[in-house]
């Protein structure tokens, strides 16, 4: 990392203390205007729910070492790595040059491993387009990683000329990939089949905060956080052009969820709840405060869930209520970072295992 990007991320820091049909449908110009946002203050910490309830856990299945996790196409899909690290530290590369790790492939109703596959690691996963993507830093590698969900080929690709651009968020929608390259500041947009990249979407200034991590979408739109500047950027799918930001205080995001016209946004400050129900009018209509940030976000089963964001001794699967944001539901987990909904379920995995949790 250059000296001058070390030099801006920690000004950003002091001044305020970043791989999509599988996590959520996604979005697309090549002028990009900063259009009307809305602003919105962090207020003070909520109180927490009076009633709530221990999780109920029903399994736990070994999957060793660290790596987040996603669904699609009726399996799980977990990285399993030597170190925790959604993308690059402190990963190494075999003498072949791929990652040292493999993805697993579990069935959720049998809890059964289908398959491992070699080298396939990296963070932000998502699904779509018949593959699992994924943004795979590990040993200087700066490139996504696409595997077939059906023959399982792995295949890695740039998606930058630049010496440093840190692909670092991943999306499928529209019948295309949009990748977020972090110290380039821009979205790209890459055709799924060859794997190149056809357009750029200029979106920040990267030496002070890029593209970076979950981000979200349905079938028209779809939002990127933008790590560091805290905006959120909306972008049609279909046109590929920015069309609005959510401006939140300064921080890292570490993801975002959608859930009708409904946003959710994991910053470092807490939750955020937006509407987004109108174009260049989006808002905060309320923020529940944590004294550690979510990790991942997710919306199934009337609920909101949050991973990470405890009581800043363990990583906490927290159940949310949707409109509220208060607590409904807690389970204590160790390096819990990362989640995936099934029909039946909420898997949470964690440092050497994947924990299954059933809605009541």
């Amino acid at each position: 990392m250059s000296k001058v990007r070390h030099i801006a991320i920690l000004v950003a820091s002091l001044a305020l203390v970043a791989c999509g049909e599988g996590r959520a449908p996604s979005a697309s110009a090549i002028t990009i205007p900063r259009a009307a946002a809305a602003s919105a203050s962090v207020p003070p910490s909520a109180e927490p729910s009076p009633q709530v309830k221990t999780l109920n856990v029903v399994r736990r299945i070994p999957v060793p070492g660290a790596g987040p996790i996603t669904y699609g196409d009726g399996s799980l899909w977990i990285v399993s790595k030597p170190e925790w690290g959604l993308t690059r530290e402190p990963n190494e590369l075999n003498a072949d040059g791929t990652p040292v790790g493999e993805l697993y492939q579990v069935d959720p109703v049998s809890g059964d491993v289908v398959a491992h596959i070699p080298g396939a690691i990296g963070g932000f996963p998502t699904t779509g387009e018949g593959a699992v993507w994924l943004c795979t830093l590990a040993g200087g590698l700066q490139l996504v990683t696409r595997v077939d969900m059906s023959t399982h080929d792995v295949t890695r690709f740039a998606t930058s000329d630049l010496e440093e651009y840190e692909p670092e968020t991943v999306l499928v929608g529209g019948g295309a990939v949009w990748v977020g390259n972090n110290w380039a500041g821009e979205i790209v947009k890459v055709d799924p089949t060859t794997l190149d990249v056809v357009q750029r979407i200029r979106v920040s200034d990267g030496d002070i905060g890029g593209p970076r991590s979950f981000a979200a979408a349905n079938g028209s739109d779809a939002w990127f956080p933008i790590s560091g500047i805290g905006d959120v950027v909306r972008l049609d799918v279909n046109e590929s052009r920015e069309l609005s930001r959510l401006d939140l205080p300064d921080g890292q995001i570490d993801g975002v969820t959608l859930a009708g016209n409904v946003l959710y946004v994991a910053h470092e400050n807490g939750i955020a709840r937006a509407d987004v129900a109108e174009v260049g009018s989006e808002k905060v209509l309320n923020w529940r405060r944590e004294h550690r940030p979510a990790a991942d976000l997710e919306v199934g089963f009337g609920s909101l869930w949050a991973v990470g964001g405890g009581d800043g001794a363990t990583d906490d699967l927290l159940r949310l209520d949707p409109v509220t944001l208060e607590t409904t539901g807690r389970l204590s987990v160790d390096d819990g970072t990362s989640m995936a909904l099934t029909e039946t379920s909420v898997w949470v995995r964690t440092k050497g295992e994947l924990i299954e949790v059933r809605p009541d």
